[in-house]
């Protein structure tokens, strides 16, 4: 490793595992960003279909 030639080939690993390991960080920030919208919406499908049962069960206690 003394003589500068012999540098560029391990250079290049460094910067090349460095660029892919930033881009496993943000690939792993993106996967989470989404499931946690996804998880979000299921959510809100949840509460709005049981808010639904319930108006609905509302309506035909009242009826009777």
């Amino acid at each position: 490793m003394r003589d500068p030639r012999n540098w560029l080939r391990p250079a290049i690993a460094v910067v090349g595992g460095a660029a892919a390991g930033a881009g496993l960080l943000l690939l792993g920030r993106h996967q989470r960003r989404r499931s946690r919208s996804r998880s979000r919406a299921l959510l809100e499908r949840a509460e709005r279909a049981a808010s639904d049962v319930a108006s609905g069960a509302r309506k035909i206690f009242e009826q009777h």
